[in-house]
């Protein structure tokens, strides 16, 4: 049953005449890019990504930092909350501890908060949080 309606299908005058289905079939399979081997087409190469000047820590914060750490998210610690950063320092042995937890991720928290910081910003950014 299935062939005979398979057969039906491809040869009702809806689907136009052989020409053009095989025209269609042609269009269907026909190749979407191609390979260059001929080693004298070189491309350019694609510019490098412009530098950029390093980004103050209250912008790292509100780039990266806030969307977790204004409301608390997953038991992240709150902004605002002077008291459990200082904790939080004195666990990790101070700021350069805190910055290692930033750049390696800690718990819920990704690698650099998820952020493309550099090492220098992701200080400035701890340093803005914690008031230095």
């Amino acid at each position: 049953m299935f062939t005979v309606m398979t057969i039906a299908n491809i040869i009702s005058p809806e689907h136009g005449d052989v020409d053009s289905q095989l025209a269609r079939i042609t269009r269907n399979i026909a190749p979407v890019g191609s390979v260059n081997t001929d080693p004298n087409a070189v491309q350019a190469a694609a510019p490098a990504a412009e530098s950029r000047e390093p980004r103050t820590g209250e912008q790292v914060v509100n780039a990266a930092c806030a969307a977790c750490h204004l409301a608390g998210v997953a038991g992240a610690p709150k902004l605002d909350d002077a008291a459990d950063w200082q904790a939080r320092l004195t666990a990790v042995g101070g700021i350069d501890g805190l910055v290692q937890s930033v750049i390696n991720g800690k718990g819920g928290m990704p690698p650099r908060g998820g952020s493309d910081a550099s090492d220098e910003e992701i200080r400035s950014a701890v340093a803005f949080i914690i008031g230095e």
